[in-house]
């Protein structure tokens, strides 16, 4: 039997009669007044923002349910029971169907149960996705806020010292210094840090210039200068758009005030420039330095020169960093933040440093620094930081990588516009295998950071090794750009990485060539540069023109990696020349040197890679079963790591020197899919692979 057809009165009736209006004013009132309450609450308490916002969707997500249920149930003394359909006779009253609706069971009877169950799974799932679309992001995404693109953007030149006093210069550098700290805090702002506007201190250039260099859309601009006992310090905000000052302000003060002038230019910076600052950013733009006056001097010394040695690669700035920040300290042992620097600095002294007893001293220092800044602020964002950088020059185990994201997911929060700890977290996606997370921080990195080479590199790395190479390119050419003045050595590294680059996009031999060439006629390729250009790309030995070179190489160097070299840029010489035999003997001379310098390092990939080394040497000796049984012996490690692919890529070439051409096929078709930067043109002219280069299943390779 059909249901009859329901007109516009009998739905107005049985909306009436399951009482959905009542419930739906019930519902509005008590959501009413939750929101008050939550508006209330949520700044009281100190909650984020997005809090409130999510209160707010909540509440309309519970708009349709209530609908929903109140059409479906009632509610009575004795639960929620099923309401009954309407029958054709006439509605009766609300106490007679009271009566006559069977009750299912009590306040806990499995119905009333299910729908409190289905609210708490609304309300759970609401926040949960709601959450960080309303803050920007999706969990599980690469995380953090926007990239600059809607956020109002802004670098503050260094401020002029108008007088000639060394005691003026470092207060001007300090307020310069906290303003930016503080300013960077702000999630709702994209701040560029004060090593990148450095560079600009005694330039005249105009506001469109910088500001188009930097990325940004509004420039602050300040003098200080001594009257008497007092300091006068001026600050200009500029729309660089229309040039027009969004903000000035003058501040007359004494020396004992500094933190207070920074603290009211933070927060008049900020409040220019973002509409409604959230509570916590009005704590963090609040809250000023508590430190003896020479304590933070030193510290502001010690920060400048940890901040220029980073991004220069001068050992010298660390060493003066490290001293500067450990006599703050000796004036006041309570001030954290110079300790959670002192521990960065420690750390990258570590690395720099050659002599294994002074690289372990550096290191034990910087993880003690680090572990006492933690205990004393275990929310600051430098803390953290310091934490998970402290140890970071050893690759560690994914267990330590993943601890260190933990910390500096938490320093992400508290330092919003924390080059430094983008930077990071995109190294440890980097050694988790998780290349498009590591190339996505990067990224955001250098648009914090555009004129340091260390990141500029890094972004053109991981851009290389996902095989996006026009951006890999303009990274590292503006790597070499930024670096050669202050640290050439470092642009062997970069060179390298720009003649990959080349070479993947179907630049062959010649293009190596021109790189090569080039930089050599600017002065960016060292002896060793060359030598370490050489034995990376041996193709560039086919013609002779660096056969004076090589054959000037000794192999009594006391470093075991030099005397490698040298062994193998000797066998491909020969070997390019068509000298199998003299090849064959430096071949042989590499296998040994190996073979007795058995690795140092705690990598657990340390020893695979050495031992497909072995094999390959091996290999090309014409030692056939010497290397069989090496490169079958090989135990890989249970964990994962980039350097997987530098192993499977030297296998590949053992199996192409053995014969082996399905195996080395099937290494390089892992390698081909992996983020390794290989690709076809790799193949097409590398020397490696000539043992195998007519080869049907090779060819294949070459034209998927």
């Amino acid at each position: 039997m059909s249901r009859p057809k329901r007109s516009l009165p009998h739905i107005l009736a049985e909306l009436k009669r399951r009482r959905v209006p009542r419930s739906l004013l019930v519902y509005l009132a008590s959501g009413f007044a939750i929101l008050e309450a939550a508006d209330i609450l949520v700044p009281t308490l100190g909650f984020p923002a997005w809090v409130l916002k999510v209160v707010v969707a909540v509440l309309v997500l519970g708009l349709p349910v209530t609908v929903v249920v109140s059409w479906a149930y009632d509610f009575t003394s004795r639960g929620f029971v099923t309401t009954p359909e309407m029958s054709g006779a006439p509605l009766e009253s609300s106490e007679d169907r009271s009566l006559k609706i069977p009750i299912q069971a009590g306040w806990f009877s499995p119905g009333s149960i299910v729908l409190i169950v289905f609210f708490v799974l609304v309300g759970v799932a609401g926040g949960w996705f709601l959450e960080p679309l309303i803050r920007g992001e999706w969990r599980g995404a690469s995380g953090g806020a926007d990239s600059g693109e809607t956020r109002p953007s802004i670098a503050i030149l260094p401020f002029e010292n108008l007088t000639s006093s060394e005691e003026i210069r470092f207060f001007a550098d300090g307020i310069h210094e906290e303003v930016l700290t503080s300013l960077s805090k702000v999630p709702d702002l994209k701040v560029i840090p004060r090593i990148s506007v450095l560079e600009y201190r005694d330039q005249v250039e105009d506001f469109e210039s910088i500001a188009a260099e930097l990325g940004v859309d509004n420039l602050g601009t300040g003098t200080v200068q001594q009257a008497g006992d007092r300091v006068r310090v001026s600050v200009h905000l500029i729309d660089v758009g229309t040039g027009e000052e969004r903000w000035g302000e003058t501040y007359e003060r004494t020396l004992d005030d500094v933190f207070a002038i920074q603290a009211s230019i933070a927060r008049n910076v900020a409040g220019s420039l973002v509409t409604t600052l959230s509570p916590q950013a009005e704590t963090r733009l609040s809250a000023g330095l508590q430190t003896d006056s020479l304590a933070y001097l030193l510290y502001v010394r010690g920060a400048e020169s940890l901040s220029r040695g980073i991004h220069s690669l001068n050992p010298l700035d660390m060493e003066d960093a490290v001293g500067s920040l450990a006599v703050a300290l000796e004036r006041d042992s309570t001030f954290v933040l110079a300790r959670a620097y002192l521990s960065v600095a420690l750390e990258w002294s570590a690395r720099a440093a050659t002599e294994p007893e002074r690289k372990a001293e550096f290191s034990r220092r910087a993880s003690l620094e680090a572990a006492a800044a933690l205990r004393t602020a275990p929310d600051m964002g430098e803390a953290l930081f310091a934490m998970a950088f402290q140890g970071s020059q050893s690759p560690g185990t994914e267990l330590r990588t993943q601890e260190d994201i933990g910390y500096l997911r938490r320093a992400e929060e508290e330092l919003p516009n924390g080059a430094a700890v983008l930077r990071e977290l995109a190294v440890r996606f980097f050694r988790l295998g998780r290349m498009e997370e590591a190339a996505e921080y990067s990224r955001r990195a250098v648009e914090l950071v555009p004129r340091a080479a260390l990141y500029q590199f890094q972004a053109g790395e991981y851009a290389r090794l996902l095989r996006d190479f026009d951006p890999a390119l303009n990274h590292l050419r503006t790597a070499v750009t930024l670096v050669t003045s202050a640290f050439p050595e470092a642009s062997n590294t970069l060179s390298r990485s720009i003649s990959l680059v080349h070479i993947a996009t179907g630049g062959g031999v010649e293009a190596l060539r021109r790189v090569l060439a080039e930089e050599r006629g600017l002065g960016l390729i060292t002896g060793r540069g060359l030598r370490d250009r050489l034995e990376d790309f041996p193709e560039l030995l086919d013609g002779g023109e660096f056969e004076e070179f090589v054959g000037g190489l000794s192999p009594e160097a006391s470093d075991a990696e030099a005397r490698c070299t040298c062994y193998g840029l000797k066998a491909w010489n020969h070997q390019v020349a068509g000298r199998a035999a003299e090849a064959r003997v430096y071949w042989d001379s590499l296998a040994a040197e190996i073979q007795n310098s058995p690795g140092s390092s705690p990598h657990e990939w340390e020893e695979p890679l050495r031992l497909a080394r072995l094999g390959l040497a091996l290999a090309r000796a014409g030692k056939t079963e010497e290397a069989r049984e090496v490169l079958e012996g090989i135990a890989l490690p249970p964990t994962r790591s980039p350097v997987e692919w530098d192993y499977r890529h030297l296998l590949a070439q053992a199996y192409a020197e053995l014969g082996e051409v399905e195996l080395a096929v099937e290494e390089l078709t892992t390698v081909l899919r992996s983020p390794t930067g290989v690709t076809e043109e790799n193949l097409r002219i590398r020397l490696y692979w000539e043992p195998i280069r007519t080869h049907p299943a090779f060819q294949a390779l070459l034209n998927p």
